[in-house]
């Protein structure tokens, strides 16, 4: 297997390991988690009552069911067209909400596509002004397929548009999706021992340049009290700090204006080692789900599919399929 093949395999294992390990500690506290299970470094049960009740551990939620249907959304069909395909992406969105199968999904999500339903186009049925992490959770295989050198950057930066509209119709959203879409371009072909502050900055400018992008094609004249690239800036000053003091500083929460600064810093402070990054964002509870699927594809991206402990592949939901759709984006890339 070559070394971009076992890349594209860790970062969609990895974004469904990390989601299936948050799971069940989605809305907990720290301490709650510590108090329930201890630390996490296990699939657990989910606690009854709990919004994720029924889940299975090893099973994951809407955010692992949304990376499936972009990924497919980008492999060629017989047209042999390569990129996101809407149709097909809206085709398995709305096939996911009426299977009744949610586990858990977001509002704007769920919103978007009852819109769908009801005859909205793509470009209308998004959510105004909505920041959860819906839309940058499943951009990984985004990244996985394209680079942002020579005339692809441009390419993603459209996509990256035009794939998160479809639920969350903002521009700070589009500069989440960019930045993890970017994240991910960047690091499935990257060097070890990786520069932080060189990816730091190529991420920034990318999503910085994507969110301006957005801004002006949603005709977005407001000023925001915060922009997502100032924030994303802030991972930078918070290099030298601990994960933990540095996910307490960014947040946890479900809003793409802490999740995806957070999931970028967890795997940044400790790039080359997968357990400590996922397994320390998880712990820290809040949108734990979201976050554990972040710094799973981050940090598969980099480290390859050998860096996911073979415990948690063995019990993980659709790991061959997921598989099978990483081998597809990574001919496709090729």
């Amino acid at each position: 297997m070559t070394a971009f093949r076992s890349r594209c395999r860790g970062c969609l294992v990895g974004a469904a390991v990390g989601d299936a390990l948050g799971a069940p500690l989605e809305f907990l506290t720290k301490p709650q988690i510590l108090e329930r299970y201890g630390r996490v470094t296990d699939f657990v049960p989910v606690s009854p009552g709990h919004p994720n009740a029924g889940l299975l551990p090893g099973q994951f939620t809407d955010d692992t069911k949304l990376l499936v249907a972009m990924a497919e959304a980008l492999i060629p069909g017989q047209d042999g067209l390569i990129g996101f395909n809407e149709a097909v992406f809206v085709s398995r969105l709305v096939a996911w909400y009426k299977s009744g199968d949610l586990r858990c999904a977001g509002k704007a999500t769920k919103a978007a596509c009852k819109a769908l339903l009801k005859g909205r186009s793509p470009g209308e049925s998004g959510v105004p002004n909505s920041l959860g992490g819906g839309a940058a959770v499943r951009a990984a295989p985004l990244g996985l397929l394209y680079s942002l050198g020579n005339d692809y950057g441009p390419i993603l930066m459209k996509e990256c548009q035009g794939s998160t509209i479809i639920t969350h119709k903002d521009a700070r959203a589009v500069g989440a999706t960019a930045a993890i879409a970017g994240a991910v371009a960047i690091l499935k072909g990257a060097i070890q021992p990786l520069s932080a502050k060189m990816f730091l900055r190529s991420v920034s400018t990318f999503s910085a340049g994507a969110e301006g992008l957005a801004a002006e094609g949603l005709g977005e004249s407001r000023e925001y009290p915060d922009t997502f690239g100032a924030k994303l800036d802030r991972v930078r000053e918070l290099l030298g700090l601990s994960t933990e003091r540095g996910l307490h500083a960014l947040g946890n929460g479900g809003s793409v204006m802490e999740c995806v600064p957070a999931a970028i810093f967890a795997f940044v402070n400790s790039p080359r080692d997968f357990e400590h990054s996922l397994f320390t964002a998880v712990n820290s509870g809040g949108d734990a789900d979201t976050l554990g699927a972040l710094v799973g594809a981050l940090s598969g991206a980099y480290n390859g599919i050998d860096a996911i402990p073979e415990r948690l592949m063995a019990q993980l939901e659709d790991r061959d399929k997921l598989i099978a759709l990483a081998d597809a984006l990574a001919a496709a890339a090729a």
